[in-house]
């Protein structure tokens, strides 16, 4: 049996039943089942990096980069977030230009992500990227929820690495979706 990422997210965090799985790592996979048997699942987003994705490991990257990019053009003293960024991706001059010609961009901005999530008590322009990923996360699979046609609360599976249990991001993708009217994460 061949399925794709997020149908085979769902079955090993819900076992393919009822609720919501968000399944986040480069990029993302939610997915949604309804209550009732024979419905087809609803695949929320994970349209890939040019696309979607929104809150991915490579969203988060992509978003701090230019947040650095941007306070160097603006003349801002580098912060914690920048040396993050230099540590992982080197140099800033030059840095778009390395990542537009290079075979890996995608997976070298995604592998930024651990970094910025580590300085979310330390950098504010990290916590703003952070919290923008968190908004968009818990949306994602407030929306899968509301597709499922119920006004039963939706259980909502949070997975990947982006959202390990217990980092600021799970915790705060998790707040997040359990104000919704629609979903609460398990």
């Amino acid at each position: 049996l061949v399925a794709n990422d997020a149908l085979t997210g769902h079955l090993g965090a819900l076992a393919g039943g009822w609720g919501v799985s968000l399944i986040v790592g480069t990029g993302i996979a939610c997915v949604g089942v309804g209550s009732a048997g024979g419905a087809a699942p609803v695949v929320v987003d994970g349209y890939g990096y040019l696309l979607g994705d929104l809150g991915s490991a490579y969203w988060i990257g992509r978003h701090a980069v230019r947040a650095v990019l941007d306070d160097e053009v603006l003349g801002r003293p580098p912060t914690a977030l920048t040396r993050a960024v230099l540590q992982h991706l080197g140099p800033l001059d030059g840095l778009p230009y390395r990542l537009h010609a290079s075979g890996t961009a995608v997976a070298d901005l995604a592998a930024l992500a651990p970094a910025v999530a580590d300085l979310a008590g330390e950098d504010p322009t990290a916590l703003d990227v952070l919290e923008r990923a968190a908004r968009h996360l818990s949306a994602t699979a407030a929306r899968a929820a509301g597709l499922l046609g119920t006004d039963d609360t939706v259980p909502v599976a949070l997975g990947g690495r982006v959202l390990a249990p217990g980092g600021w991001l799970a915790d705060r993708v998790s707040a997040l979706l359990v104000a919704q009217p629609v979903a609460v994460a398990v």
